[in-house]
C-alpha cells in the first residue's frame, strides 16, 4: 500500500515537472494550442 502511494506521488511529481518545463520553454499557453490542433483531428476520427 505504501509502495503504491510512493510510486503515485513520484510519478505525479515527474509529470508536473515535465509539464512545467514545457510551459516555461514554449511560453505559457502557446505549446498547448500547438499541441491541441493535431489532437482535434484525431478526436473527429474516433466515433
Amino acid at each position: 500500500m505504501l509502495e503504491t502511494l510512493f510510486f503515485l506521488i513520484c510519478s505525479l511529481l515527474i509529470l508536473y515537472t515535465v509539464f512545467y518545463a514545457l510551459m516555461k520553454d514554449e511560453g505559457q499557453g502557446e505549446w498547448w494550442e500547438n499541441y491541441k490542433e493535431p489532437l482535434s483531428d484525431e478526436d473527429e476520427i474516433d466515433p
